[in-house]
């Protein structure tokens, strides 16, 4: 996973850049390829302090492996592929995007993709969204005041345990 539900390379060079993934300069790739150990704690588009060092370990480790020269690095870190001139929130961000793989995932079970993704089907569910912020804003916090030791990923589940809802 690339964050801004981007899986795949593919899906993240056209969320990030709006390009396919062979036309990245090395710049672009190598922010994309630093996603990979945290979307979330690297993502250029919350932390883009993180998001460049990031990508300077990346480019560093393509020097010590011999796939670039340092010169060649040292260009690419010092492009401007910064958030407001290359990147962007997708229009269609995914809100709790696990609650939402979790309910189509039961829908798919129950009524197939077809009629999952084909459209008609009205579905109504317990998620509150205050308390999702919340959840969200607790997991983000806890990541940042633990950032030493490079908590990549959070999670956190909210069941009403008179109900079972989520």
């Amino acid at each position: 996973s690339f964050g801004n539900s981007a899986t795949g390379t593919a899906a993240a060079s056209q969320i990030y850049f709006h390009k396919k993934t062979a036309d990245l300069d090395l710049a672009q790739a190598a922010m994309l390829a630093g996603l990979v150990r945290g979307p979330t704690y690297y993502s250029p588009l919350k932390d883009w302090a993180n998001a460049k060092l990031r990508q300077k370990e990346v480019l560093n480790a393509m020097v010590r492996d011999g796939k670039v020269t340092q010169a060649q690095a040292d260009q690419a870190y010092q492009e401007d592929v910064s958030p407001p001139n290359h990147m962007f929130l997708p229009i269609n961000k995914v809100v709790a995007p696990g609650f939402v793989n979790y309910v189509t995932g039961l829908l798919i079970k129950q009524f197939g993709k077809d009629k999952t993704y084909g459209g008609g089907l009205k579905v109504y569910t317990t998620l509150n969204m205050k308390l999702q912020q919340i959840g969200q804003d607790a997991i983000t916090g806890t990541q940042r005041a633990i950032s030493f030791r490079r908590v990549q990923q959070g999670a956190l589940v909210a069941i009403d345990p008179t109900s079972g809802a989520i």
